[in-house]
């Protein structure tokens, strides 16, 4: 009776500890994404008001960085509420006619870009929230078509490198349920010992690897932000001297 309960229990136990897994991984993703976009944003701008990042400090880069990641983390959840309620009204549009994808679709794809714009914005100027959407919007607005094919290509060559660098880990994983499906089977785990080992080995080289891969979007997209915020100011110089 007790080994049968004890049979019965273990697929339960591991299956527990394989949610676990997944949920901690997760975790740990969105803050390392959080912490390591932080980092970028706060050397990308002491690098841009200092021409160097050599004479900065450990306590200063701490201290910097808990304020930026502070910065991207309240402009992120006001970004992502703002999709929400975006999604919202599209839902609600979608039930009353299906034609109203002609138009709610392009203007997710419209909104897409001042925002990416206005989150940017917040993290290298001294504005609020609304004040930092209201200018990405008049700098995304003219450079939308640029903006737009800029990040689309960035995010390719991210998703292909993050796809190489978690092929390795996803092997591994795909070994491990046919191990599960086995030891559900009542067969013997046939994966050493080590294998647990070699998987977060793997698990962190992928993630540290595609967290590096992240940055090209975001460097795209600061690249097009200092580019956008000079050409709007030789316009508004111009016009001024007109």
């Amino acid at each position: 009776m007790i080994q049968a309960f004890q049979a019965k229990s273990a697929p339960t136990g591991l299956l527990t500890k394989y949610l676990i897994l997944i949920l901690s991984i997760a975790l740990i993703s969105v803050i390392g994404d959080i912490l390591f976009k932080g980092l970028l944003f706060l050397l990308v701008k002491e690098y841009s008001l200092r021409d160097s990042i050599a004479r900065l400090s450990f306590k200063g880069i701490k201290d910097k960085l808990i304020l930026n990641t502070k910065r991207f983390f309240i402009v992120s959840i006001v970004l992502f509420v703002l999709m929400i309620i975006y999604l919202a009204l599209f839902a609600g549009l979608f039930i009353l006619s299906k034609w109203t994808l002609l138009l709610t679709v392009p203007l997710l794809l419209f909104l897409m870009i001042p925002f990416t714009y206005a989150q940017v914005i917040y993290m290298f100027e001294e504005l609020n929230v609304i004040a930092a959407l209201k200018k990405g919007f008049r700098l995304g607005i003219p450079n939308w078509a640029g903006t737009l094919f800029l990040l689309i290509l960035a995010t390719i060559f991210s998703l292909i490198i993050q796809t190489i660098a978690f092929t390795p880990w996803g092997i591994g994983l795909f070994a491990q349920s046919l191990s599960f499906n086995s030891i559900l089977d009542g067969n013997p785990s046939t994966l050493p010992g080590y294998f647990s080992l070699l998987m977060f080995v793997l698990c962190v080289i992928g993630f540290f690897i595609s967290y590096l891969a992240q940055t090209l979007p975001s460097m795209s997209m600061i690249f097009q932000y200092f580019s956008a915020s000079k050409g709007q100011a030789d316009k508004e110089e111009q016009d001024q001297s007109l």
